[in-house]
């Protein structure tokens, strides 16, 4: 059985040749989330995947506190069953206030965000 995925086409192009490597992807401009999958009872996954970077950019534009990234995942979670943050990269390379990361990070998962990690994509 195939796993299939929709990939965001602003999304790199690393990001693309790993993921192709175990999906069969297709490419288009999502409304929200960087990538779509739907898991085998059929409900809709939606990634946001940001860079330790982005996250913080993403954190810190805005009205308020968290703006930018409350606004993303919020729209992804209206949009999917099942809305995911997935930060991608050392964070301990970056001089970033991580109490504030920490508690955006807690404020979204009490919100219904499952959030994940990896230490980024070769």
């Amino acid at each position: 059985m195939t796993r299939k995925l929709v990939l965001d086409s602003r999304e790199p192009p690393r990001v693309q040749s790993e993921l192709a490597e175990v999906f069969e992807i297709s490419v288009r401009a999502l409304d929200s989330g960087d990538v779509l999958y739907w898991t085998t009872n059929g409900q809709l996954m939606g990634i946001e995947r940001k860079t330790p970077t982005d996250l913080w950019s993403s954190m810190t534009r805005g009205t308020g506190s968290a703006q930018r990234i409350v606004d993303q995942l919020t729209r992804l979670r209206e949009a999917v069953d099942i809305p995911v943050l997935l930060t991608d990269g050392v964070m301990t390379q970056w001089d970033l206030n991580y109490a504030r990361i920490d508690n955006a990070l807690l404020t979204l998962q009490k919100a219904g965000v499952i959030i994940a990690h990896t230490w980024g994509l070769p």
